[in-house]
């Protein structure tokens, strides 16, 4: 694989130069890491840029638990076994289980091989969580004598953090995704769909404090406020969408995600499949918390139907111009 170098930020504050801008603060001869990588392989390559400048690995900050964040703990405990790894207490169970995530996909039962296999879905090696951010609340942390912030910004799971270095700059995880993530995937993937569009407000009141902003799947981004209203639009017509959907006819899950998929043109294999259903369960688990559809079970089929007669809550989250012809009567 290509060699990966560090790119500085701002002062101790770095990050890699890969597909993965894994977050890089060094502290005297020891480092601290926002984030992992997604293999042993890429951790490897890691380590030697740092072996080859004198640094060693101190820490880990895992933002969350997803494979491609935590999927290089492994390789950086078994070399470092005094190693710190830190990360919230709903994250912990799927960092040092493999096997839960794609359990999880699968409803809580035996996960489908495709999942299992799949390294930015699942760590392909259990790592051990040495400390717990808890409660899930914005904190203090202290690693190799020096403060970390962390905000708590769920949404794309539901116990993500962002981490700000002592050098002001902000690493976000997975809150945002680069221009090229944005553009290759129509079906942004968060769980939490009210809790995104909360974290990006708390984003956009933070980001004028912020001296550089860094996410994982875009590295360093002068000005994140613009991503930030492209996922939101994004994500309002999408459950726009959804809702239009619903207004035309009850409909269940599945079918609701096979008409996402061919609309959108994703692809017809298991990963594609589960990456869309998921997020169209957070949707319409949205919908329902807003009480605009109930969900019901007829003839062994659950559905959502939208709610005819009951009393609706007036959502903030719809954008002007595309509110559905149905919801007029009711703001």
């Amino acid at each position: 694989m290509a060699r990966i170098n560090l790119i500085r930020v701002k002062d101790n504050s770095y990050y890699c130069n890969s597909i993965f801008s894994i977050g890089v603060y060094i502290k005297d001869n020891m480092a601290v890491l926002i984030d992992s990588g997604i293999s042993k392989e890429v951790a490897k390559e890691v380590d030697k840029s740092l072996s080859q400048i004198n640094i060693h690995v101190a820490a880990i900050i895992n933002t969350h638990c997803h494979g491609d964040h935590c999927g290089g703990n492994a390789f950086f405990q078994q070399k470092y076994p005094q190693i710190k790894i830190f990360c919230t207490e709903t994250e912990r169970p799927f960092i040092e289980d493999p096997l839960m995530a794609p359990i999880c996909f699968c409803g809580g039962a035996a996960a489908f091989e495709e999942l299992k296999k799949c390294k930015p879905i699942a760590p392909q090696q259990a790592s051990k969580v040495t400390d717990i951010i808890a409660p899930y609340v914005d904190q203090k942390i202290f690693i190799c004598g020096e403060t970390f912030e962390i905000i708590t910004l769920p949404g794309h799971t539901r116990g993500m953090i962002a981490v700000k270095t002592p050098d002001n700059v902000l690493y976000c995880g997975d809150a945002i995704f680069g221009d090229d993530t944005f553009k290759k995937y129509p079906i942004l993937y968060y769980t939490f769909i009210g809790d995104t569009l909360k974290s990006f407000k708390k984003l956009r009141a933070l980001i004028p404090s912020i001296d550089a902003t860094v996410i994982y799947h875009g590295g360093l981004i002068p000005d994140i406020i613009p991503l930030i209203d492209d996922h939101e639009k994004r994500i309002l017509e999408t459950k726009n969408k959804i809702f239009s959907m619903l207004c035309e006819q009850p409909l269940s899950l599945e079918e609701i995600t096979a008409k996402i998929m061919q609309t959108n043109d994703i692809p017809d294999d298991v990963i594609s499949y589960v990456l869309t259903k998921t997020p169209m369960q957070a949707y319409i688990a949205e919908l329902q918390y807003e009480k605009l559809i109930e969900i019901r079970v007829t003839n062994g089929v659950n559905r959502a139907h939208l709610i005819e007669n009951g009393v609706y809550h007036q959502s903030q989250h719809y954008l002007s111009e595309n509110i559905p012809e149905e919801l007029n009567t009711i703001f």
